[in-house]
């Protein structure tokens, strides 16, 4: 609700105490160092015997054998392990996951290494799996594989889950989304509801504004003050783009004058706002806290 306010709020001038009471984001986690690959324990002659366990009958046998198995891939890549667990992808109930994220690592390797054999479980996967991180994963993978059996999938999973953005960008790169429902979304994303499933995949069809036209656009709508709040928050965060691209705009949106030129001189980097322009002074403040958090 308060992305929603702040909109309106610069519409009607109050603009300023939203941004000041709006969260900075936190700084991005330490992601420490990169995992240290292994010797894998077991070698691709092991295959057969793992074929054999996987195949029989005892739930309990295929539980270790599957999570050990899962445990190699996750360093090491060999297309024929992850097709003896494509089972797993679609029936989760096929051996217990006692390896966290097991599932996870044998869906993403699926798309990795192009296994064709796991498409019909990745296509189950993407719509029914109880999993958000497997339904995302299988998109990813189901694009990186290209069947065009996917869309229609894809398509019935963004119904269900429309704020997955995996699935909004599996779809973009499979051309899954029609030329006008990108710019309906990019529009609705620059000046409507930001809460909507349209506002998420405009967000991911603007970028980080990477594109003339996107750039231009959300400038003017800031300055015509039909901007949504998401719209004003992402141009202060991510304001590379938009400088390069639509410096005359900005340039006239900093002379406006009030909240607009405040916001605008944030964008645009300056460190400090001289003159007597108490809401542009007031607003470039508020806009600046999320400009040095990046």
């Amino acid at each position: 609700m308060l992305l929603a306010a702040i909109a309106f709020a610069l519409a009607t001038g109050d603009v300023v105490d939203q941004l000041f009471r709006f969260p900075v984001p936190p700084p991005p986690p330490d992601p420490g160092p990169p995992p240290k690959c292994c010797e894998c324990s077991s070698k691709p002659g092991d295959l057969p015997k793992f074929a054999k366990t996987l195949a029989a009958g005892d739930r309990a046998g295929r539980t270790r054998a599957a999570n050990q198995l899962a445990g190699i891939l996750k360093y090491c890549y060999d297309p024929k392990a992850t097709a003896l667990l494509s089972p797993w992808i679609s029936d989760p109930s096929w051996a217990e996951e006692t390896r966290k994220g097991a599932r996870v690592v044998i869906v993403e390797h699926a798309g990795w290494e192009r296994v064709t054999e796991a498409v019909p479980g990745l296509l189950h996967a993407v719509e029914h799996d109880p999993s958000a991180d497997v339904r995302a994963a299988a998109a990813r993978s189901l694009a990186q594989i290209g069947d065009p059996r996917a869309n229609p999938a894809m398509r019935r999973a963004l119904r269900a889950d429309g704020r997955n953005s995996s699935i909004v960008l599996a779809l973009m790169e499979t051309r899954g989304f029609t030329d006008a429902e990108l710019a309906h979304a990019l529009e609705v994303y620059i000046t409507g509801d930001p809460q909507s499933d349209e506002a998420l995949i405009g967000l991911i069809v603007a970028g980080r504004f990477e594109r003339d036209d996107v750039a231009v656009r959300v400038v003017k709508a800031i300055d015509d003050q039909r901007a949504s709040s998401q719209v004003i928050v992402d141009a202060v965060m991510h304001p590379d783009e938009l400088c390069k691209r639509a410096a005359p705009q900005l340039a006239l949106l900093r002379s406006r004058g009030g909240v607009r030129a405040g916001i605008a001189a944030a964008i645009l980097g300056q460190t400090i706002l001289a003159g007597d322009d108490a809401d542009a002074i007031r607003a470039f403040r508020a806009a600046a806290r999320f400009r040095m958090s990046r």
